[in-house]
């Protein structure tokens, strides 16, 4: 459940059109941290209401059944949608971590839009200097994760 959007929808092309893997890169370490907090967000504390533990449950499941390309999807949504983050079945300890959730995921969408125009880009122009894949050009670092959580 941990995996990014980007190698869960790279191993969903490898698994349909045979596709060569895409390199590890930091940016997906730091993506999966992301969705370790909010796992926790929804699972470290204990809780007896069981329509908040249903809820969980069924959150938790979309990002660990179905194709790569569909988790992918889903976890996208979370990341561009901050009403979705709204939307998590968060337990009530860690309901403040909201916005920080939301930060976060400002700042990785913000990496995936310089991605995308980078991209389109280098459509045009095959000469274009190269970007720093790790970090999308220093986006999407620890220091810069720090910053919009503190």
């Amino acid at each position: 459940p941990f995996m990014s959007c980007e190698v869960l929808r790279d191993i969903g092309a490898l698994n349909r059109e045979g596709k060569p893997l895409i390199p590890h890169l930091l940016r997906f370490d730091f993506e999966s941290l992301y969705w370790t907090a909010v796992w926790c967000t929804m699972t470290m504390e204990p809780t007896k209401d069981q329509g908040l533990r249903a809820n969980i449950k069924l959150a938790l499941r979309k990002w660990e059944i179905g194709a790569f390309d569909v988790i992918a999807s889903t976890k996208r949504n979370l990341l561009s949608d901050p009403q979705a983050i709204n939307d998590l079945p968060i337990t009530p300890l860690y309901a403040g971590c909201r916005l920080w959730l939301k930060e976060w995921a400002a700042l990785m969408q913000e990496g995936e839009h310089r991605r995308t125009r980078y991209i389109l880009r280098l459509e045009k122009n095959p000469d274009l200097a190269p970007m720093d894949v790790e970090t999308i050009d220093g986006i999407i670092t620890k220091e810069t994760i720090l910053e919009v959580l503190s």
